[in-house]
C-alpha cells in the first residue's frame, strides 16, 4: 500500500504540479507514515503498545540504570545535528565532505559495538564456566 502510494503521488506531485525532487520527497515521506501507521495498527492487534498500568516507579529506575547512556545519545545525536546544520551552510562540497566523515564514523561506531558485543558475550560465557585463563585471553584481544 505504501509503494502504490509513493508511485502514484510521485506522478501527481512531480509533473502535474512541478514539485520535482521536492515532490518526490514528500511522496516517499506520506508513503512512509502510511507504511509505519498500518504496521502500528496491526502490532496493536496483536500486543498491548501502550500498557494502561505505569508503574511510575520501575520508569524512574529505568532512568537511574539508563540515564547515562540516554544522555550519550541526546549529547550525540545534538552534536551530529548540529554539525549537520553548520555543513550545509557552508554549501554542497563541504556538506558532502560532512556526510563522507560522519558514514565513515557511524561503520567504526557500528563495527566497535559489534566487537564489544562479542567480546562481552565471550567473557561472560568463559567466565561463568570459571575458565579464567580463556576470559583473560578474551580481554587482552577485545583491548
Amino acid at each position: 500500500a505504501g509503494t502504490l502510494l509513493n508511485a502514484i503521488l510521485d506522478v501527481i506531485l512531480i509533473f502535474p504540479f512541478g514539485f520535482g525532487v521536492g515532490g518526490a520527497a514528500v511522496a516517499t515521506v506520506i508513503s512512509e507514515y502510511l507504511i509505519a501507521i498500518i504496521l502500528l495498527w496491526e502490532l496493536n492487534g496483536k500486543v498491548e503498545l501502550i500498557s494502561p498500568k505505569i508503574d511510575w516507579s520501575k520508569v524512574s529506575l529505568y532512568f537511574k540504570s539508563g540515564g547515562l547512556l540516554i544522555g550519550r545519545t541526546i549529547a550525540t545525536l545534538g552534536t551530529l545535528t548540529l554539525a549537520t546544520s553548520l555543513a550545509a551552510r557552508q554549501g554542497p562540497i563541504p556538506m558532502a565532505g560532512h556526510q563522507i566523515c560522519v558514514q565513515i564514523w557511524l561503520a567504526v561506531s557500528l563495527l566497535t559495538d559489534a566487537l564489544a558485543l562479542s567480546g562481552q558475550a565471550l567473557l561472560a560465557t568463559n567466565y561463568s564456566q570459571a575458565n579464567y585463563q580463556q576470559a583473560r585471553k578474551v580481554i587482552y584481544s577485545v583491548l
